[in-house]
């Protein structure tokens, strides 16, 4: 993906110049520390990672906003699968751009993983398709 595919663009089509504000902040309200509707005002127009050291360096254990998942809202943000109108059609504006870091190191989750599977000897994938084909 490029940083040109991965732009929003706005209601009549134009290619945003910044992210719209994050109405409400980035984070629910009372998480500390808040990330307040004023700080993501004059986002870039790209993703951005919410646990950016340089950035708003957000734990992942923060609260964030809720996105809503309406159906015809998703079809326009989706835009015959451009997907560049999630900024245009959510009312989360910018906070649609964010992601967390999800290299390896990072995630707790996959560290997990990776564990179980080294001490199941590779079965525990093995036996998934084992049972599978059985």
């Amino acid at each position: 993906m490029t940083a040109a595919s991965a732009q929003q663009i706005d209601r009549d089509g134009t290619v945003l110049k910044t992210l719209p504000t994050i109405w409400t902040g980035l984070t629910a309200t009372g998480v500390t520390p808040a990330i307040s509707e004023a700080m993501t005002t004059n986002l870039p127009n790209s993703p951005f990672a919410i646990d950016d050291v340089n950035g708003f360096n957000t734990l992942l254990s923060a609260t964030t906003r809720d996105l809503y998942h309406r159906f015809y809202e998703n079809q326009m943000q989706i835009h015959g699968g451009k997907n560049d109108m999630f900024a245009a059609w959510a009312d989360s504006d910018g906070l649609v751009m964010d992601h967390y870091n999800t290299t390896p190191d990072k995630l707790p989750l996959y560290k997990i993983q990776n564990r179980a599977a080294v001490h199941a000897g590779g079965q525990l994938l093995h036996g998934a398709h084992s049972a599978v084909r059985s």
